[in-house]
């Protein structure tokens, strides 16, 4: 038998390829679509945390995963989680900010959240 079903155009070619890597967490907030980096206080190199800076760069990715549903939603100290490097995942906004369609973003102030990008440069883009 052929090929199952024949390629109809539904899907572009790389619509869906995600890309993962596993996560230690350091803190004990990091939840599901949290923006997150490597910890460089310590020496593994799976360890993670939030990122908390506007513009931050060196972000590992977005955390997709859900956390302990008894923690409100957060992963302990110490749990692993998978991080999205590439391709689509959900990522939560910052408290006030809007997302436009076809504006990037890039990480804000609070912990683990996206804004949109306004005059920031040297910037990670998230979406």
């Amino acid at each position: 038998m052929a090929a199952p079903f024949n390629d109809i155009g539904i899907n572009p070619f790389h619509s869906d390829r995600r890309e993962f890597l596993q996560g230690v967490a350091t803190v004990g907030t990091i939840k599901y679509g949290s923006v997150v980096v490597g910890d460089t206080a310590t020496t593994n190199a799976r360890d993670m945390k939030l990122a908390t800076v506007v513009s931050e760069t060196g972000v590992a990715g977005i955390v997709c995963d859900q956390g302990d549903p008894n923690n409100g939603g957060a992963f302990a100290i110490g749990d692993e989680f998978t991080v999205c490097r590439r391709g689509v995942a959900e990522v939560l906004l910052g408290a006030g900010e809007v997302a436009t369609k076809g504006v990037l973003a890039i990480c804000d102030a609070d912990d683990g959240v996206v804004k949109p990008l306004a005059a920031e440069t040297a910037s990670d883009i998230i979406g």
